[in-house]
């Protein structure tokens, strides 16, 4: 169990866990321990790795303990309301990303073929722009960016499709590109940061 990758700037602090160990190994580590009791209401042991290394991550950036709550529709929130939080999780990772003034979202997923089966059914004509000889890390940030739109939202009855567009972009022109909502009557553009390992790809905002 380690902190695979962290990035902090004045107001953020972005960090990723890598989840190499068994669930006993977790529970022993001092960050999980005041936690391990409330995380055996979860019947899955994977599920209990990752609610553990929420908190050791959050424990880790912090250096405190935080206890997180959740809203009616199960965003993330600390209890003290020392920072906004976005959490996320994939296959081996999870993530974690807090701010002092600004609302923040973020999204982790693995790399695979996933997002490439169902692509049809959440993309938008207009987010196919992508070379098809290169789709894969285009439809991971794609799928990516319209998770953490959708969470930065906060609200219920969003279609992946209709809702939410990412607007063309190239992954050679940078770090960042921007995704569009049309739920409301704003209609507001978002600048999405993103990162690619050869393990996982990970967006996320601020707004």
């Amino acid at each position: 169990m380690a902190l695979f990758f962290k990035q902090q700037s004045e107001d953020t602090i972005l960090g990723v866990w890598k989840m190499s160990e068994s669930l006993e190994e977790i529970q022993q580590h001092p960050y999980a321990f005041p936690f391990v009791e409330q995380a055996k209401d979860f019947k899955s042991e994977n599920r209990q790795k990752e609610w553990l290394s929420v908190r050791v991550l959050i424990h880790t950036l912090l250096d405190e303990k935080k206890e997180i709550e959740y809203d009616a529709l199960g965003a993330p929130y600390l209890a003290d309301r020392s920072y906004h939080i976005g959490i996320t999780h994939t296959v081996g990772f999870v993530a974690v990303i807090l701010a002092k003034t600004s609302r923040v979202a973020i999204d982790i997923e693995l790399i695979s073929d996933r997002v490439h089966r169902l692509a049809h059914r959440v993309f938008h004509s207009d987010e196919f722009f992508y070379p098809t000889n290169d789709f894969l890390y285009y439809e991971l940030l794609i799928w990516c960016a319209k998770e953490t739109q959708f969470k930065l939202l906060g609200l219920s009855e969003i279609d992946f499709k209709s809702h939410i567009r990412v607007c063309p972009f190239s992954i050679a022109d940078g770090e960042y590109f921007y995704v569009q909502e049309f739920k409301t009557a704003i209609s507001q553009k978002v600048k999405i940061q993103y990162r690619i390992t050869d393990q996982y790809v990970l967006t996320y905002a601020k707004a």
